[in-house]
């Protein structure tokens, strides 16, 4: 499952990549039958206009503009999403604090490293900016194009976007199917679809004990 949290710092949004800012992403679930099922965006902006406080705050917020329309709902919610970002124990790590880390913690980041898990997953996000194709080891949803469905190239089915791995830990179900519910086994699979050679079962829990340290440290536990 893809998170909110850090979600300003990406280039494309959802896992084949088909928005590219938050300010349009934010307006889909209005009209989406799955979401909200609004009928239209008029429909949106009548109920906007229902509510008194809301002509106050955007004069506020959009001196410039200060209306109620499409483009400003859009601009409050990315807004309010950009605010939306984590730090780990990781972090502070990388900052300098050597203790941040615990020794199992620091034995699973020169594991990650040496498995080469950074090829993906780099950068300050530890991902969210690529676009990697599965193996085929493991079924998965073959209906799904991925990336292909976003431009038509035939190169680009069964890509998708390599999730960021900040709170993985609490991000469950796992891959663009959600077909994996359990870290563990996400780590296992990942083995057999990228990394250079199979890992053991320990090493599994000590990849897993490493990227649990990249859980937000400044809001609690789900």
């Amino acid at each position: 499952m893809l998170s909110i949290l850090n979600v300003g710092h990406l280039e494309t949004l959802f896992w084949d990549g088909r928005m590219d800012s938050l300010e349009s992403q934010a307006l889909l679930p209005f009209t989406d039958a799955n979401e909200m099922a609004l009928p239209s965006q008029t429909e949106l902006l009548n109920r906007f206009n229902q509510g008194s406080a809301y002509s106050s705050e955007f004069t506020i917020a959009f001196p410039e503009n200060p209306n109620i329309n499409i483009s400003n709902i859009g601009r409050a919610i990315a807004a309010f999403e950009r605010s939306l970002n984590s730090r780990s124990r990781f972090d502070d790590f990388m900052d300098g604090n050597v203790f941040a880390l615990s020794s199992e913690e620091k034995i699973g980041l020169k594991l990650f490293l040496n498995l080469n898990c950074i090829s993906c997953h780099s950068g300050p996000m530890l991902g969210g900016k690529k676009f990697a194709k599965l193996d085929s080891v493991y079924s998965y949803n073959a209906t799904d194009l991925g990336r292909f469905e976003v431009t038509g190239n035939s190169n680009d089915r069964f890509f998708f976007r390599t999730p960021s791995l900040r709170n993985v830990a609490s991000t469950q179900p796992y891959f663009h199917d959600g077909s994996v519910s359990s870290l563990s086994e996400a780590v296992r699979r990942m083995n057999h679809y990228e990394a250079p050679r199979p890992i053991s079962e320990q090493e599994v829990q000590t990849l897993v004990i490493f990227l649990r340290s990249l859980s937000d440290s400044t809001r609690p536990s789900p």
